[in-house]
């Protein structure tokens, strides 16, 4: 298996992520309508950014986990704006975007990804230049999803690119190119935790068009 496609897996899993931050699935439980479920994998080593040992960023944590995006992406971007050098400091940015997705502030979490994207660090670059696009997506701005696919360098995050790339096609009636997409993903993920899950996505996308 190809190492991008390696990080493809790693990127999007189906149901299998526990014990992560965040799990990102596209939900494939109603068999009539193609759904989103909008999180997203990023795991951080419990050593290297230990949560909680600061007062701004447990209270954001908390609002997080009430399901308070508005507030907690408020208190991410504080921590993120008063302790650039922490270690935290990228993660508590990366959250306080996801807060403003979830919260339906698109615009403001792709100006957040955006800057995610200057990083140094790839996977943090992978991982804001898989959510921009997605952030079209989830506002049915489906022609700019794939313009911002398109005009994306491949990269570590070129697997999953792809696999939000079939989905497009899916909800856009392409079934004949979200096929194309969902049989080559399955060639490269044979044997993988998703091979149930593009089982489906290819009879899908067979029944659509038949």
């Amino acid at each position: 298996m190809s190492s991008k496609m390696m990080l493809f897996l790693s990127i999007i899993l189906f149901f299998y992520t526990g014990g992560s931050a965040f799990a990102d699935t596209l939900s494939i439980s109603d068999t009539i309508t193609v759904s989103a479920v909008v999180e997203t994998v990023f795991i951080e080593d419990a050593q290297s950014c230990a949560y909680g040992h600061k007062e701004i960023l447990s209270f954001a944590n908390q609002l997080y986990n009430l399901a308070d995006y508005e507030r907690a992406s408020v208190e991410y971007l504080r921590y993120a704006f008063l302790y650039p050098n922490k270690i935290c400091s990228r993660t508590a940015l990366f959250r306080a975007a996801i807060c403003k997705e979830r919260a339906q502030y698109f615009e403001q979490a792709r100006l957040l990804y955006y800057q995610l994207r200057m990083f140094d660090d790839e996977r943090t670059k992978s991982f804001a230049q898989y959510r921009i696009p997605l952030t079209y997506f989830l506002q049915d701005k489906l022609d700019s999803a794939l313009f911002v696919i398109d005009s994306a360098s491949s990269g570590e995050a070129y697997g999953a690119l792809e696999y939000l790339r079939g989905w497009i096609f899916l909800k856009q009636n392409r079934y004949d190119d979200a096929l194309s997409v969902f049989e080559m993903i399955t060639r490269k993920a044979e044997d993988s935790d998703l091979s149930g899950s593009l089982n489906y996505l290819n009879h899908r996308s067979r029944q659509g068009r038949d």
